[in-house]
């Protein structure tokens, strides 16, 4: 953060395409939600610290990502699948030898 207005400052971010679809499938997945949408954004230039002011062009949001959103980072649902199918050979070759005794 810069100057008495506590300007946040992100270096050498990219200039993604379609950004804000991704963003919306995520959303609507419940992947990441929303925990503020009106942070001003803008490029910097000379008058950034005399003006802070002038430099905003526009508003984003800040996402954040979810519980859900963390165990698809993480492939957690695969594991989950193994884990069940596993379990659910283990029962039925198990029953299947109480049922030959």
């Amino acid at each position: 953060m810069i100057g008495p207005n506590n300007i946040w400052i992100v270096e050498n971010v990219p200039k993604l395409p379609n950004k804000q679809e991704a963003l919306n499938t995520c959303l609507i997945r419940g992947w990441v939600e929303i925990i503020d949408n009106a942070v001003p954004t803008g490029e910097l230039n000379e008058d950034t610290f005399t003006h802070p002011e002038s430099t905003f062009s526009h508003y984003s949001a800040i996402y954040r990502i979810t519980d859900s959103g963390w165990a698809v980072i993480n492939r957690t649902h695969s594991w989950v699948l193994a884990t069940f199918s596993i379990s659910l050979l283990a029962l039925i070759s198990s029953i299947i030898q109480l049922w030959k005794n």
